[in-house]
């Protein structure tokens, strides 16, 4: 894949915010947690992702962001939204909280977390990441 299709598809990410020194900074507010995701070969987005893998994530965004989307997921599938209000890809919390209601419209059951000041790594910020663990924990205990 061109290097440059990926770089549009990520184009405006870090626009949000200020002081941005890494094409990666839209990941998380911690220097460490950015260096650390560019360090990863599993997530590291100067290593562009192949054909096959780019059209796959371009289908699953389309065939989830509509609200038709949620009436086909299962009623007794336990549903736990968690993002930050920061994150891009979630539309700065706008996008979590339109799939939280068009699960409740379609009578789905959902718990929804938003992290205030926080971007895409929410499991890995230091502030919180003890905080997210908790509560994905927490949501399972619950269902026990």
């Amino acid at each position: 894949i061109d290097p440059a299709l990926l770089g549009e598809l990520l184009k405006g990410f870090n626009d949000h915010y200020d002081d941005v020194k890494t094409p990666n900074d839209w990941i998380a507010l911690d220097p460490n947690v950015v260096a650390d995701h560019a360090r990863d070969p599993f997530n590291n987005f100067q290593v562009p992702p192949n054909n096959q893998a780019l059209y796959d994530f371009t289908r699953l965004w389309m065939d989830i962001c509509h609200k038709e989307w949620a009436a086909k997921v299962p009623k007794k599938l336990p549903v736990y939204l968690i993002a930050g209000d920061q994150d891009p890809v979630g539309n700065f919390g706008e996008g979590i909280y339109q799939i939280t209601n068009w699960l409740i419209d379609a009578g789905r059951k959902v718990k929804t977390k938003v992290y205030s000041g926080y971007r895409h790594e929410i499991h890995n910020e230091p502030p919180i990441r003890d905080e997210v663990e908790a509560g994905i924990i927490g949501f399972f205990a619950d269902l026990i």
